[in-house]
């Protein structure tokens, strides 16, 4: 009985626990396999979103079409409630879809059109009379249905540089009367300080209350325009180069842009596949001109470091500052 109890006390000493090493290995390999299924999920997720979103586009795209065919003309406001003003049209959506932007032009029968966004958790897509749903909002209105003014274009917000969606100069800044002026003609103004830069800034035109663009809304444009395939060379993120605009000095002279986007060679004597190209498209499909050539530009920061706090990432022939706003 003695060996008996014995060997038995002897076989239970043997027996051991998890050391700390190995339930930290558990544990890390728990947290990575949640970390996938929270990734997956999100991706999953955001799929369906957008699903839902080209789905109510697809159809509220249907019921305009059928609209403009009844009455020769787009509905002029989407209205769902009991008493809908007249020319209006209640487009409905799947739960959690909004649509905040509804851009109708009736100018005259041949140029009727219509945009339309729908956002659904930060997510949006646009519709046109003539197009698709596509990822963004239409042009000009920023998330949430907020419009820009004229000559201004959306910028969808960065989480790296802290900036959410805001609307900036589609056009180098022209010297109207005095007033800034975002317009594709006219000579971009130039011979200007930082300090009239930022005085003259709040009563751009069409948009009072402005100011001038800081360092990170800069910055963002420049990280949105990276990772647009269409704005490298090659045809693909990385691949090539960034078209830089302006900058060979042929001709010598800064350029006034054009109204049509597609001539983004216009006055460098370029064409593709010449770097010289002067417009660089954003990931909402908007078109800039001459972020990265023909004149210097200014920013609202300034630094006593060393660091660029006058923002001049590009070489420019232009050798004075203007302001983007």
């Amino acid at each position: 009985m003695q060996r008996s109890i014995t060997s038995k006390l002897d076989q239970a000493s043997n027996r051991r626990g998890f050391t700390i090493v190995e339930l930290l290995i558990v544990i890390v390999v728990i947290a990575i396999l949640a970390a996938i299924t929270i990734v997956a999920y999100t991706g999953i997720s955001q799929r369906a979103i957008a699903a839902s979103l080209q789905s109510d586009l697809d159809n509220a795209s249907k019921q305009l079409k059928l609209f403009q065919v009844d009455n020769s003309a787009y509905p002029t406001t989407n209205d769902c409630s009991a008493s809908p003003v007249a020319g209006s049209v209640c487009l409905k959506s799947a739960s959690g879809t909004t649509y905040t932007a509804f851009q109708v032009s009736n100018a005259s029968p041949s140029s009727q059109a219509f945009c339309l966004t729908a956002t659904n958790n930060s997510i949006s897509y646009r519709t046109t009379n003539d197009g698709t749903p596509t990822a963004g909002t239409c042009s000009g209105v920023m998330l949430g249905g907020t419009s820009c003014p004229a000559g201004f274009i959306v910028v969808p917000g960065s989480s790296t540089y802290g900036t959410t969606d805001f609307c900036v100069m589609k056009y180098e800044a022209k010297n109207v009367s005095g007033v800034a002026t975002s317009q594709a003609s006219g000579t971009p103004w130039v011979s200007i300080s930082q300090t009239n830069a930022i005085a003259y800034s709040p009563n751009v035109a069409g948009c009072t209350g402005c100011h001038l663009i800081t360092e990170p809304e800069f910055m963002t444009i420049a990280q949105n325009v990276l990772s647009v395939a269409s704005n490298w060379s090659g045809g693909s993120v990385g691949t090539g180069f960034i078209y830089s605009g302006h900058n060979d000095n042929a001709p010598a002279n800064a350029l006034a842009a054009d109204s049509n986007d597609a001539n983004g060679y216009s006055g460098t004597g370029n064409s593709s596949p010449s770097n010289q190209r002067r417009t660089l498209t954003l990931t909402n499909g908007e078109v800039i001109w001459d972020l990265a050539g023909n004149v210097w530009e200014w920013t609202s920061g300034t630094s006593t470091t060393g660091q660029p706090g006058i923002l001049k990432l590009y070489e420019k022939e232009d050798h004075y500052p203007h302001p983007r706003l």
